[in-house]
């Protein structure tokens, strides 16, 4: 995977201010606000163009539309966006 090490790291960074940024929105009950960034991510995962930013953005994306569906009982995913999320898992032995 040609990615270099500054940008795992920026990843990493990135990651984790996404998921400040989702607890903070679920403790504080910000429905709308987690709505906004759920889709946002979703958009970022179907624009991706590299593997790498698909797969970040799918994880992403998943973490923020678990926590909205959590809170508003609306799933924001279809079908063929959860094949892809059952796939990135099924290689994962428990």
């Amino acid at each position: 995977m040609s990615i270099s090490y500054n940008e795992i790291i920026a990843s990493k960074v990135d990651i984790n201010q996404v998921i400040a940024r989702i607890e903070y929105d679920y403790q504080k009950n910000k429905t709308e606000e987690l709505k906004k960034l759920s889709l946002c991510l979703l958009d970022k995962y179907h624009q991706a163009r590299d593997e790498f930013s698909k797969v970040e953005y799918l994880l992403k994306s998943a973490m923020a539309m678990n926590y909205y569906l959590d809170l508003s009982g609306v799933d924001l995913s279809d079908d063929e966006y959860k094949k892809a999320l059952a796939k990135q898992f099924e290689y994962v032995n428990y």
